[in-house]
């Protein structure tokens, strides 16, 4: 997919429509609404309705290293996609 000059909603956008999507996300910012809106549409698109196999989440309060790092190397149940959410 060809990159010109467009907004970063946008381009996400288009990547919803395409299922063309990019390794990483930061999404930031106060708009709390938005973040999570584009984060379930994304995670709808690539592993379903979020399921808890292919999903991981890590917050100030859980988050280590080894454990992450083992998230990134490791699918679950054959899975073509995997989200790993840090959250804070």
């Amino acid at each position: 997919m060809a990159y010109d000059k467009v907004s970063a909603v946008e381009l996400l956008n288009r990547q919803l429509k395409s299922g063309d999507f990019m390794p990483v996300y930061l999404f930031y910012g106060s708009e709390d609404y938005l973040k999570d809106y584009y984060l379930k549409a994304i995670s709808k698109k690539l592993v379903g309705k979020r399921d808890e196999f292919n999903t991981t989440e890590y917050t100030d309060m859980n988050f280590s290293l080894e454990d992450f790092l083992d998230s990134t190397g490791n699918l679950s149940f054959n899975a073509p996609h995997k989200i790993i959410l840090i959250k804070n």
